[in-house]
């Protein structure tokens, strides 16, 4: 009678006949497939090969590669052990697959668990000076933060949104800053006591634009395709709803007298003391991006029609709503090259001689210039690394002495005769 063999003390999961996996060899590759995958993640946060399209590569780059690298690294290290416990696998091999696979797993579990638990790298959405000039309000992840407008550091915080604050604005005489945020609230701060004053629910979260009445009586809440809504703040309630915008950008001008918006058949600026009078200024388009001149006599706008067209820079009248000027911008990088820019924001200086505007440049980064309205000469600012990605929003102090340019994480002063940085925060 034959008795069959006892294989009892064969691997379980090992055939007889196959030769077992070298599990430390396959750990140490993964381990190179996570650094691989890091380098490859890296690409798109390195100054030097930021582009335009910066933000899109980090979400389809970056994020991938960090899920690919853990996941490997994850995988390495298990595989590293149990190659310490395989004949087929080398003991040096399995030690440095765990070695080099814990070099890429607590770094990127310590990154994981701070993003979580951690506080997030706020973006910046609004800014506005006081009307004296002495402090720059901007608007971040819930918070407003106060700059000291000589040094830039910052003087006060004002907490209660709870969501990003897209716009701000100082009442005329400078005592109230109102606040509008995507928690779909406006706020109104005295600034003597950095208190909140009064919170109003609003019709909406998209806001488009935020602007007090001339006489500070009146905070105007520009809302997507609900109007724009009017807040008394003698008895701070909210008093009705007008002018239906519609999603295209709406801008009010510097000191709230007026505010335009695109129509289908061109761009319309109304009075805000009774939003009567409406003057209509056709063949424009639209414009992609405007600007009302500080003492109320003209309208700018941006405008492109595709990636290689120059922007075209448009002035109108609005007495007469007749253009004055119809000027394309294009840069010469080269002899042989020159180079369109989409302009993104812009804004009239204090004695409405110059628009200072934000660009972006197809293929060369991004920056912005000051264009001088007699002469049609651009004057740019001197290069920043942080100018690589698009700026947003960007003014003139009410002295015309500085500009001040938001750049996605920080805020940016300028001296506008030096065209030097002053000062970046944070």
């Amino acid at each position: 009678m034959n008795i069959p063999d006892n294989h009892s003390n064969d691997p379980i999961l090992e055939s007889k006949n196959q030769p077992a996996k070298d599990w430390g060899n396959l750990g140490l590759k993964a381990g190179f497939i996570a650094l691989g995958a890091i380098a490859i993640g890296l690409l798109p946060l390195l100054p030097g090969l930021v582009s335009i399209l910066t933000g899109y590569l980090y979400f389809l780059v970056t994020i991938p590669m960090s899920i690919i690298a853990f996941a490997a690294s994850l995988a390495g290290t298990l595989m590293s052990i149990m190659g310490l416990r395989s004949a087929a696998s080398s003991k040096k091999t399995a030690k440095a697959g765990i070695a080099l696979n814990a070099i890429v797993l607590l770094p990127l579990l310590i990154l994981t668990v701070a993003n979580l638990v951690g506080p997030q790298q706020s973006i910046l959405q609004s800014i506005t000076f006081s009307p004296d000039g002495k402090i720059l309000a901007t608007g971040w992840q819930k918070e407003i933060h106060l700059l000291d407008v000589e040094t830039g550091k910052r003087i006060q915080t004002l907490m209660g949104h709870t969501d990003s604050v897209t716009f701000l604005d100082y009442s005329p005489d400078g005592k109230t800053l109102a606040s509008a945020s995507y928690d779909g609230t406006v706020k109104l701060w005295d600034v003597s006591t950095n208190k909140e004053l009064h919170s109003f629910k609003m019709d909406g979260v998209l806001f488009q634009g935020l602007s007090f009445s001339p006489d500070g009586k009146t905070v105007m809440a520009a809302i997507q395709e609900k109007g724009i809504t009017l807040i008394d703040t003698t008895t701070n309630t909210i008093i009705k709803t007008i002018l239906n915008t519609g999603t295209l950008d709406v801008t009010f001008s510097p000191d709230g007298a007026l505010v335009g918006f695109s129509r289908d058949n061109g761009y319309t600026v109304f009075n805000t003391d009774d939003f009567s009078r409406p003057i209509t200024l056709t063949d424009t388009d639209g414009g992609s991006h405007a600007a009302i001149s500080q003492n109320n006599e003209f309208a700018a706008f941006s405008l492109q029609v595709d990636q290689q067209t120059a922007s075209r820079i448009q002035i109108w009248d609005l007495s007469s709503q007749k253009m004055t000027l119809d000027y394309p911008l294009k840069y010469i990088m080269s002899e042989d090259t020159v180079v369109y820019s989409n302009i993104l924001t812009l804004a009239f200086s204090p004695d409405n001689t110059h628009l200072a505007y934000t660009t972006g440049s197809y293929g060369e980064g991004s920056y912005f210039e000051i264009f001088d309205i007699k002469t049609k000469k651009v004057a740019a600012f001197e290069k920043h690394d942080d100018l690589s990605t698009f700026p947003g929003n960007i003014l003139y102090s009410s002295d015309g002495t500085r500009i001040a340019l938001d750049i996605t994480y920080h805020i940016m002063m300028w001296d506008v005769n030096s065209k030097k940085l002053l000062w970046q925060y944070p």
